[in-house]
Formats: C-alpha cells, structure tokens, sequence
C-alpha cells in the first residue's frame, strides 16, 4: 500500500501556490515548487490537473518525453486518492480528513442517506438529495482564499458537463484539444493570472477500460503531443 506523504504531496503544491499569492496558513508547501516560484516571479501560473495519471502512468506510456522531460517529482496523492478527496484537497488546500470530502459516496447519518457528493443525489435511488448536506463539509475555496488579498485574475477551465460556483472566470471545454488551446489563449497577453484548469481523463477511460488499455496510451501520448507543441516554448513569465 502507498501511503501519503504530506511533506512531499499534490497537498503541500496547492499550498505552494497559495503561500505564492500571499494565502497564509500553517500548511507545509513543496520546497522544490517555492524555490522555482521565488526564482522565476511567474505573473500566470498555470496548475492543470489530470485525473488519474500517476507516475506509473507516465513511465510506462511517456517515458522519455516532453512530460517525463520536464518532471521534478515524483510526489504521492493524499489518502484516500479517489477523485473526489483528491480534487477537494485542490479545492481546498486542505488534507481529506479535514474537508471530509472521502469519496464518491459517502453516509450523511444526519439524514440516514448514502449521497454522491458532486451531483448531489441518493446513491440507490439517484433522486436529488433536498437536505442541506454540503453545509456539513463546507470549506473556504482557494480561488476566495486568494481573491481575499491577492487582485490577481483567476481563470478556471473544466469539461463542459460539470458545474462549479467559484467566484472567477469560468471556461467550459469539449475535448483535450480545446482544453490546451483554451489554456494557451490565457496566458498571451501581460495581465497577472491564476489558471486553474481540470481533465477527467485519463481517469474516465482508465475507469472503463483500464490503466493498461490502448485507449489510455493513445490518451497519454496524445496529451504529451499537446503539451509539447503548445507549451515546449513560452514566456518566462509562465508556469
């Protein structure tokens, strides 16, 4: 079994990036990060998630390329490492067992119901939930974390069929193309931004054809080709 380590773990970069704009908290950040952060005083960040593409993923499909090329990891997800912790940990800036976010699914004893947290409906019956659960694991986004005192632009960019409220500018994108051009569009120009943008995949295909599938390879390569042509040359200004 892998274990967290939360010195070294996608907790302590969103903290990073957080303590860069000025959030202070009492979390640890990534010492590697906050030196490339402090040496280069990006004006965009770009943080782009991918779900589900460990770094056995990118050793057996991407080794030796532009991914695995430009890696300083590797560093462990937070535990439990379903989606729905690990994205809320990004969300956050907090470990899972303090945003309460643990999976998918999760018992409400308050209301005896099994909820999917993100659609918000029973797990059996798939009816909408009408009790106010969310109240009970409410926490503070990193996006107002940020706004709270840093004026910074901030920019989320995420598939077309998910929903969000965070109080920033949002992007909905169709395709992995789209997502890497809409995320290339950002940062031209000479304006201060905090890109925040989000893949289900390879995670979605991984679910329903496994990690070992062609159809994860050709995801994975393909992303590779993407980031290589849109990203192998931009503005110091950019990370």
């Amino acid at each position: 079994m892998q274990f967290p380590n939360y010195k070294r773990s996608s907790f302590n970069v969103i903290n990073s990036i957080l303590h860069y704009y000025g959030v202070e908290n009492s979390h640890a950040s990534l010492k590697e990060l906050d030196e490339i952060l402090e040496k280069g005083k990006y004006k965009k960040i770009v943080f782009l998630v991918m779900d589900g593409m460990g770094n056995n993923i990118i050793n057996k499909y991407a080794y030796n390329s532009f991914i695995s090329n430009n890696n300083i990891g590797p560093i462990s997800s937070v535990f439990p490492s379903t989606t729905t912790a690990a994205m809320n940990t990004y969300y956050s800036a907090l470990p899972p067992i303090e945003h309460a976010w643990l999976g998918w699914s999760c018992y409400f004893k308050e209301c005896s119901r099994t909820i999917n947290l993100f659609p918000g409906t029973d797990k059996y019956s798939q009816e909408q939930i009408s009790y106010d659960y969310r109240e009970l694991i409410k926490y503070e986004n990193i996006f107002s974390q940020i706004k709270n005192v840093n004026a910074i632009e901030q920019v989320v960019i995420y598939p077309k069929y998910l929903k969000n409220n965070y109080p920033v500018k949002n992007i909905k994108y169709k395709n992995l193309k789209s997502l890497i051009k809409s995320i290339k569009k950002q940062i031209k120009g000479n304006n201060s931004k905090f890109i925040f943008a989000y893949s289900d995949e390879p995670d979605h295909s991984e679910h329903l054809y496994g990690p070992s599938s062609k159809r994860v390879e050709k995801i994975i390569l393909n992303f590779n080709k993407l980031l290589e042509k849109y990203f192998s040359k931009i503005k110091k200004d950019t990370l």
